[in-house]
């Protein structure tokens, strides 16, 4: 069973045609590079897939995939950087680190999490905790960008496991007590709880 398929999938924007009657399908275990010209259409049949733009016609579906994680596929990309890095032979392979602002920072936290590879992380301006985060920001506008939330998140962990799964690699924290977007109670969770962890390896400082 295919985890994507477009079935005569049409998309325009004005009378430029993105897309006409295409029908493709994606696999399970597949690994599909997008390759265009810029304006030919790449963001537009990514966000097809994501819901935020729907077809002009045909149908689009995808019966085993329950949501598709933003912030998870710019991991990916983010680890496939640390890959590339790694693999030029002027480059130190062990002084390969990672680093982000807001939803750039939410990338580092979880790749270098996931990929123990990256020497070193310095997530800024994106330390609070998802529970927090949609207590505290259950009327803020931005909660309606999903892109930041993977779904089911928080039958596994929160953002503070996440930077506590870096140590005892050298880690900085930053934030913006006044960023709207990142509770400053949730920044001090995470804080207690990864020094716990660094504690714990004798690497707190």
């Amino acid at each position: 069973m295919p985890l994507i398929r477009f079935d005569a999938v049409s998309l325009k924007f004005g009378a430029h045609a993105l897309l006409r009657e295409t029908d493709f399908m994606i696999d399970a275990g597949e690994r599909v590079c997008l390759i265009g010209r810029n304006g030919a259409g790449k963001t537009s049949m990514l966000r097809l897939v994501t819901g935020e733009v729907e077809p002009d016609s045909g149908e689009i579906n995808m019966p085993s995939v329950i949501g598709i994680s933003q912030l998870a596929m710019r991991a990916a990309e983010t680890m496939r950087c640390g890959e590339y890095l790694r693999s030029h032979s002027d480059i130190d392979p062990a002084r390969v680190a990672v680093a982000g602002l807001c939803q750039g920072g939410m990338d580092t936290w979880l790749s270098a999490a996931l990929d123990e590879r990256f020497c070193a992380a310095a997530p800024i301006c994106s330390a609070t905790t998802f529970a927090i985060h949609m207590a505290e920001m259950s009327s803020y506008f931005a909660n309606a960008d999903s892109s930041p939330f993977p779904f089911g998140i928080l039958n596994v962990c929160d953002i503070e496991h996440l930077h506590g799964a870096i140590a005892p690699r050298p880690l900085l924290v930053r934030a913006n007590l006044p960023d709207e977007w990142w509770p400053v109670s949730g920044f001090d969770h995470v804080e207690t709880f990864t020094r716990g962890i660094y504690r714990l390896y004798g690497a707190e400082d």
